[in-house]
C-alpha cells in the first residue's frame, strides 16, 4: 500500500483562506474606522456649528447693550475671535465674527454678521453662517391698518396683509391675511349682511383661505409717533431751513409755508424739483361707506387739488403758473436721503436712490397730508431705489389722479388714512358735486401699487362703480424687506433675525 502526501495543498488552502480572513478583518476594520471618523467628523461638525450660532448669539447680546457698535467694542475693524466655552469651563472651540452694516443718516438700520466656528479638536473643519439682525420693517408687507378693513372683490394682493381690527376678505390673495382680533362686528359698512357682531378675525368669500390666520399679535403703530418724533428731531436740529446740500448729515428740513404746502417732483437724475403751492381747489368729498349716496354721509372739504384750468388733457391737469412759485432744484445729501416737510406735499415723479419724505408739523395746528398727485416709479426696479412716504395725517389720493395710477414705494399714515375719498356729480341733492371739468376723473380704472401701505385708520380707494378705482393691485416689494429707505416704520421694536444662511 502506498500513502500520498497531501500537507502541501492543505497549507496552501489554510493559506488561502488565512489570507481572504485577514483581508475581510481588514477591510472591516478599515470601514469601522472610517465610519467612525465620519462620525467623528459629523459630531465635529455639529460642533463647530453650535459655536458658529453661539457667535451669532454672543453679538446679538452685545448690540443689546451698544445698538450702534459695528466693531465688538475693539474700535478696529475684524475679524473678531472669541474662546467658546464649555459648560466645565473651558475652551471647546472658537468663533470668528465679521460685522458690517446698513448705516443711514448716522443711525444703524441693519446689522450683518458672517460667524465661522471650529472645534479645538478638529480647528481646520470650520462652519460658517451669515445673517441679518434688524427690527423688522414695514416693508415686509403688502398692507398693515389699524382698523378694520374690506378688501373687495377685485383686490389682487401679492404681499402679507394684516389688520389690527377685523378682515372681510372678498378679493384674491397670495400671501398670509391676518388680523389680531378673535371676533369682531362686521356691519353693513364692512359688506355684512346680515349684520355679524361676532364675525371671525378673517372672514369673506375671497383668497386662498388657507393662508388667513387669527388672532396674531398686534402691531403697534405707537411705535411709528415714536419713529417720527426722533427723525423730526434729528431732522431740524441745527438746521438751515431750505437747504439741501451734500454737506447735510441729517437730511433735509423745508419749513412751515404761509401758503398751501410743497410740490415736489422727483426725477430720474436723483434730484427734485420743489414747487411752493399758493393755491389748491376746495374738493368735496365723502369718508363714510354706505351713507356716501345720501346727505347724511361723512362730507368734508378737502385743498387737494393744485388749482388749475382743466387744461392738459386728462387728470392731473396742468396747474396755473400763478398756482405754485419755483424754488429750486435739490440734491438729497448721500449721507441722509431724508426730506422733511412741515407742511402739505404734493408728490410724484421718479425715484433714484433711496429716499425718505416726510410731511409732519412741529405744532399742533396743522397734521400734514401727503398728495399722490400723479404716478411715481423707480428709475430701475433692482432694489437700489426705494421710497418711503409718511404723513402725520393721511395719504390722499385726490380727485385729479390719473386714470391708471401707479405708485411705488412705503406709504405710511400715521394718524389718518391711506385712500381716495367718495366723489360725486351730476345734481347731488346736498350740494357735493365736484366741478364739472373733473367729472371724467371720479371712476378711474387701475391702481397698482408696488410696495407698502400702512395706515392708521381704515383704507378705501374704490365706492362701488362711481368712485374709485375699480380694479386694484398690491405687490410689496421685497428688494427693500432687508434695506429700506431710512427711518422706515418698523413693526417692532425688537431687533431679530431676519435672514440666516449656512454657508
Amino acid at each position: 500500500m502506498k500513502f500520498q502526501k497531501t500537507s502541501g495543498s492543505l497549507s496552501i488552502t489554510v493559506l488561502v483562506f488565512v489570507s481572504i480572513f485577514v483581508m475581510v478583518f481588514v477591510g472591516l476594520a478599515s470601514l469601522s474606522l472610517s465610519q467612525s471618523r465620519i462620525q467623528r467628523e459629523k459630531e465635529q461638525g455639529l460642533s463647530s456649528l453650535e459655536i458658529a450660532e453661539a457667535g451669532f448669539d454672543y453679538y446679538k447680546w452685545f448690540l443689546s447693550h451698544y445698538p450702534d457698535d459695528l466693531k465688538d467694542g475693539t474700535g478696529h475693524a475684524g475679524p473678531y475671535v472669541h474662546d467658546y466655552v464649555d459648560p466645565e469651563s473651558s475652551s471647546a472651540g472658537k468663533f470668528s465674527l465679521q460685522v458690517s452694516g446698513d448705516i443711514q443718516c448716522g443711525q444703524t438700520m441693519r446689522v450683518d454678521i458672517t460667524s465661522t466656528g471650529w472645534t479645538n479638536q478638529n480647528p481646520r473643519l470650520k462652519k460658517v453662517i451669515y445673517g441679518s439682525y434688524a427690527r423688522p420693517s414695514s416693508a415686509s408687507y403688502s398692507y398693515i391698518t389699524d382698523a378694520a378693513v374690506l378688501a373687495g372683490p377685485d383686490r389682487v394682493v401679492y404681499g402679507p396683509f394684516h389688520s389690527n381690527g377685523g378682515v372681510n376678505f372678498q378679493g384674491h390673495n397670495y400671501s398670509s391675511v391676518t388680523s389680531q382680533q378673535t371676533t369682531w362686528d362686521c356691519t353693513s359698512d364692512y359688506d355684512c349682511s346680515p349684520h355679524n357682531p361676532t364675525a371671525p378675525g378673517v372672514m369673506g368669500t375671497g383668497g386662498s383661505q388657507s393662508l388667513w390666520r387669527w388672532p396674531v399679535p398686534k402691531i403697534d403703530f405707537a411705535i411709528l409717533d415714536q419713529n417720527i418724533m426722533h427723525v423730526y428731531s434729528s431732522s431740524t436740529s441745527s438746521r438751515t431751513p431750505s437747504v439741501c446740500t451734500a454737506g447735510q448729515t441729517l437730511g433735509c428740513y423745508f419749513p412751515r409755508t404761509t401758503k398751501k404746502g410743497y410740490h415736489v417732483i422727483m426725477k430720474s437724475d436723483g434730484t427734485f424739483d420743489l414747487y411752493r403751492v399758493d393755491s389748491a381747489e376746495s374738493i368735496p368729498g365723502c369718508l363714510a361707506t354706505g351713507s356716501c349716496g345720501d346727505c347724511s354721509g361723512t362730507w368734508g372739504i378737502e385743498d387737494s387739488v393744485i388749482t388749475n384750468d382743466g387744461s392738459g388733457g386728462s387728470c392731473p391737469y396742468t396747474p396755473k403758473s400763478s398756482a405754485q412759485t419755483f424754488i429750486g432744484t435739490y440734491t438729497p445729501p448721500t449721507s441722509c436721503r431724508v426730506l422733511y416737510f412741515d407742511d402739505n406735499v404734493w408728490l410724484e415723479g421718479t425715484v433714484k436712490n433711496k429716499v425718505t419724505i416726510i410731511a409732519a408739523s412741529s405744532t399742533s395746528s396743522l397734521d400734514p397730508d401727503i398728495f399722490i398727485r400723479n404716478n411715481i416709479l423707480y428709475s430701475t426696479n433692482n432694489g437700489t431705489d426705494g421710497l418711503t412716504a409718511v404723513a402725520e395725517d393721511s395719504i390722499v389720493i385726490p380727485l385729479d389722479s390719473p386714470t391708471n395710477l401707479d405708485i411705488h414705494g412705503i406709504f405710511v399714515a400715521q394718524k389718518g388714512s391711506f385712500g381716495r375719498k367718495y366723489y360725486t356729480s351730476g345734481g347731488n341733492s346736498c350740494g357735493h358735486d365736484v366741478a364739472n371739468k373733473y367729472d371724467s376723473c371720479i371712476m378711474q380704472d387701475t391702481m397698482k401699487i408696488f410696495g407698502s401701505v400702512v395706515s392708521k385708520g381704515r383704507v378705501g380707494t374704490k365706492w362701488g362703480n362711481v368712485s374709485g378705482y375699480s380694479y386694484r393691485e398690491d405687490n410689496y416689494d421685497t428688494s427693500l424687506v432687508l434695506s429700506p429707505p431710512p427711518f422706515t416704520p418698523y413693526t417692532s421694536d425688537q431687533y431679530q433675525f431676519i435672514q440666516w444662511n449656512q454657508k
